[in-house]
């Protein structure tokens, strides 16, 4: 059972009775990952590389996301902790304010984005249905109540939307591809354009812009009965939902040679299912980055209780959106989000070094940000070029704070509580 007073277990571990199966985690954490600039992406894939070589990029960057994925996951299985709580064990209690400030930042960014995006799609298309002009505003307004009131409900809330929006999305994608399929012939489908950029940019982009989902997939993770169905939601998302949502996105992107997803379904005669596909994955992907954004508040802020986070945290996102944070604050956003992916590295590296035992409670526990900063500099070398590891950004990030932090509690003999130890999931 979940608390009464709508804190969702956000700083207590989650108790056995509130544990679900694998693939309701896979089907709500699909519900919140594979949002409104994941259909762009996917659809950009296919128009760039062609559905056969966007095919191999996506299966690729979906087996690197599940890797890390069942990491994040074991983590959070054992401890029953947010992913906001373990970045609190690694970087002290002060410290960590920081980090799941900016962690926060970066999930009402891409709120504002997707809000953003759904409003004037939203718009965009109830005028043309209509025939008269329908402002954005409105529309991001009243689509952000809706999904700051599902963020509200936590991952119940999260859960009974994905049973919702998960059909609806699969119904509408397989239908716009097999419309497609009958307006192009295998060759074209097969073809790479000229001038395709290296595989390895697009499997780059697909790590890096959901690698933020796979840092702060022990959110629902710990809802998870057993390691198995850790295991098995990681899987079920990450190597087989995810690049199935994307492939049924690139194929009508390269048939129609269109790469704006609504754009794709009018030409397709899909009008109003775009509608609605519009309006559920908005709503979906923004309650998911919500609830994980108030989890990271909850720490940064723990006078407050979670259901006051999340009102505040959206209310800011859809105030992101009205002011246009896409066509102001996108590259710096972008740039934020390659802090992100060496927290999982951290945290992995934190409890696979201890075991059993909990860190010491510290206000700063500078490895910890030491192994940031290393992850983040390998980053932002591979990302320019100046080094060449594995070819993906995140991947090395994610790699390099993983053996820093690993090396630096070996040798920094990091002290324990030793009246305290992690819950336990079972096999």
């Amino acid at each position: 059972m979940l608390p009464q007073n709508g804190d969702d277990f956000s700083q207590t571990p989650v108790p056995e009775s509130a544990t679900v199966s694998g693939w309701r985690i896979a089907l709500t954490k699909l519900g919140a990952v594979v949002a409104l600039p994941g259909f762009v992406a996917g659809a950009q894939i296919g128009f760039t590389y062609g559905v056969a070589r966007g095919l191999i990029a996506i299966a690729i960057g979906g087996l690197v996301l599940t890797a890390i994925a069942i990491a994040t996951s074991m983590v959070a299985v054992r401890t029953r902790l947010t992913a906001s709580l373990l970045i609190q064990r690694t970087f002290g209690t002060i410290g960590s304010r920081f980090v799941n400030g900016v962690l926060a930042t970066i999930l009402l960014g891409w709120f504002g984005v997707t809000a953003q995006l759904f409003g004037a799609s939203l718009a965009q298309m109830v005028t043309e249905l209509a025939g008269y002009h329908v402002p954005a505003w409105p529309l991001i307004i009243g689509g952000g109540i809706l999904m700051v009131t599902t963020a509200l409900f936590g991952f119940r809330g999260l859960q009974r939307l994905a049973d919702v929006t998960i059909p609806a999305l699969l119904i509408v994608l397989v239908v716009a591809t097999w419309r497609a399929l009958g307006d192009v012939s295998a060759d074209d489908l097969l073809a790479v354009p000229a001038g395709a950029p290296p595989l390895g940019t697009a499997i780059s982009a697909i790590v890096g812009s959901l690698a933020t989902g796979v840092v702060v997939f022990p959110d629902l993770a710990r809802f998870a009965r057993r390691r198995r169905d850790a295991a098995v939601a990681a899987f079920l998302t990450f190597a087989l939902g995810m690049p199935s949502v994307l492939v049924l996105a690139a194929i009508p992107s390269t048939a129609t040679h269109q790469h704006d997803l609504i754009a794709i379904l009018t030409i397709l005669g899909m009008g109003v299912p775009a509608f609605v596909i519009l309006v559920l994955k908005a709503w979906a992907s923004n309650s998911g980055n919500l609830y994980s954004a108030s989890l990271g508040l909850r720490t940064v802020f723990p006078g407050f209780g979670r259901s006051t986070i999340a009102c505040v945290g959206g209310s800011v996102g859809v105030a992101f959106a009205l002011f246009g944070i896409s066509d102001h604050f996108l590259p710096l956003l972008m740039l934020l989000g390659i802090t992100i992916p060496a927290l999982a590295g951290i945290y992995i590296a934190d409890f696979l070094t201890l075991g059993d035992r909990v860190p010491a409670a510290r206000r700063f526990h500078w490895r910890a940000f030491l192994s940031w900063a290393a992850g983040i500099a390998v980053a932002t070398l591979t990302a320019r070029g100046v080094i060449h590891l594995s070819g993906v950004a995140a991947l090395d990030s994610i790699a390099t704070s993983f053996l820093v932090q690993a090396a630096l509690m070996r040798a920094m003999a990091a002290p324990t509580d030793p009246s305290l130890k992690v819950s336990h999931g079972t096999e």
